[in-house]
C-alpha cells in the first residue's frame, strides 16, 4: 500500500493504514493546518471577487444590454423570431 500524503501538512504518513489516517486528521498540527490552508483560500477569493467588483464597476459590464444582441429583443421574442445562438437550420 503507497504512503498517504496530506495535502494540508505536506507529509507523507509513514502508516498509511485507516487507523493511522484517522489518528493523523484528529491531530493537533494536522487542524491547525486544515484550517490555515482555507483561510488562505478564503483570503485569495474575496480577493479575487474583489477585483471582479472592481473591474465591473469601471468597465460597466453589469449593464444587462452588453450581452444581449439584435435576436434576443422584446420585440423579437413577442414575435415568435427568437433562435438560439449559432442556430443552423436543418436542411429539409
Amino acid at each position: 500500500m503507497p504512503k498517504y500524503y496530506c495535502e494540508y501538512c505536506n507529509i507523507y504518513l509513514t502508516h498509511s493504514s485507516p487507523a493511522g489516517r484517522k489518528q493523523h486528521a484528529h491531530g493537533r498540527k494536522h487542524i491547525n493546518n486544515k484550517i490555515e490552508y482555507f483561510t488562505e483560500f478564503l483570503i485569495e477569493q474575496q480577493s479575487l471577487a474583489s477585483q471582479t467588483q472592481a473591474m465591473t464597476q469601471t468597465n460597466n459590464l453589469l449593464n444587462p444590454g452588453f450581452f444581449l444582441k439584435e435576436q434576443y429583443t422584446a420585440s423579437n421574442i413577442s414575435q415568435g423570431v427568437y433562435l438560439p445562438p449559432n442556430f443552423i437550420p436543418l436542411p429539409k
